[in-house]
């Protein structure tokens, strides 16, 4: 059974989805970043932080490297500054740095993102199954 909960991270809502084996936290206001994996036997966390940062909000075409580079980020629709359909796409693409809505369930964690440059709207289901991190992806 999977338990579905809140905390707080320097001022962000963390979604924290936790089975008997593994816990995983999701921060949907900086681009639905995914910001720990833990095993809960272990207590070893997966997830790669650089000590004592910050969470921050960035804003479309920042500079990825200027990111709180914690966890892991959705790079979509790219992962490189480039041109495309008439249309100037930032570094890392649109998604690692927006604000995503969140709808939350007892047993997964929805995010959505309308892209503020291209045309797609990206859903990300995110859901634990007894110790693996299932994550399914709807494009329109």
């Amino acid at each position: 059974m999977t338990k579905h909960f809140l905390q707080n991270r320097d001022g962000f809502d963390v979604h924290v989805l936790r089975s008997r084996f593994v816990e995983v936290g999701i921060v949907p206001a900086p681009g639905a970043k995914i910001i720990s994996l833990r095993c809960l036997s272990s207590g070893r966390e997966w997830m790669w932080s650089p000590h004592a940062t910050r969470l921050f909000a960035n804003q479309t075409g920042d500079p990825f490297p200027d990111s709180t580079i914690v966890g892991a980020d959705e790079c979509f629709p790219t992962i490189t500054g480039c041109s495309w359909a008439g249309r100037e796409l930032p570094d890392h693409g649109e998604a690692w740095s927006e604000p995503w809505t969140v709808e939350g369930s007892d047993d997964g964690v929805v995010t959505t993102l309308t892209c503020p440059i291209s045309p797609f709207d990206l859903q990300r289901t995110a859901r634990l199954c007894d110790n693996e991190l299932l994550l399914s992806y709807e494009l329109t």
